[in-house]
């Protein structure tokens, strides 16, 4: 088992150091969670750096009446699953699987005695960019983007999660109504179909 960890940090977080990543890879418990668990809450403190080795979660905080808001979705593996502002901080959104899925948890207090290492300080500056820089792409898309435009970049952003995801958590993702989302779904999908399927005249008609 320490082995196929040692490869998920070499091969997946690109450590280079076997060294390093077998010292990471002892302190690591892999972790099984259910599907719809919450493993991440708004508010509480974070004892784990948890790394994405597969499966689906989404994060999610509420809106001022209680009603929650999606604020991202993470399926790649090796993704850390930050909830705080910062390492170490209370998490301001909520984490939830969405299908099964398996975590590389870290003990926080051991990774800090590791951040003077090179090696582990530059894995976690870049996933942690790589994360940073995805959420700051999102936020672009829904302020400055149609709904249409919207639905598209989700659709090439995150292949086959359309299949996967409840269409209310995509329509909140992408900030609109769960009924306007479903209209330019079919509107979307019409638009793909062959234009001979399109024209077949209805029942009377």
């Amino acid at each position: 088992m320490e082995r196929d960890i040692v490869a998920f940090y070499m091969e997946t977080l690109r450590i280079e150091d076997r060294v390093v990543a077998s010292i990471l890879a002892s302190h690591t418990e892999l972790r099984a969670v259910k599907k719809r668990e919450v493993f991440h809450r708004v508010g509480e403190v974070p004892q784990t750096m948890d790394f994405l080795v597969e499966g689906l979660v989404r994060g999610f905080f509420p809106d001022g009446t209680g009603k929650e808001v999606t604020d991202c979705f993470e399926h790649i593996p090796g993704t850390p699953l930050v909830s705080g502002l910062s390492i170490g901080a209370p998490s301001v959104i909520s984490i939830e699987a969405l299908s099964k899925v398996t975590l590389a948890s870290v003990p926080l207090s051991f990774l800090a005695t590791l951040m003077e290492e090179p090696a582990v300080l530059k894995v976690v500056i870049r996933c942690l960019s790589a994360s940073l820089e995805r959420h700051w792409e999102a936020k672009a898309m829904l302020a400055k983007r149609s709904t249409k435009e919207r639905y598209a970049w989700f659709l090439q952003r995150y292949p086959g999660l359309i299949d996967r995801v409840n269409d209310q958590y995509i329509a909140s993702f992408l900030g609109v109504s769960p009924v306007t989302f479903s209209r330019v779904r079919h509107a979307v999908a019409a638009e793909k179909r062959p234009a001979a399927d399109r024209d077949i005249p209805r029942d009377g008609e």
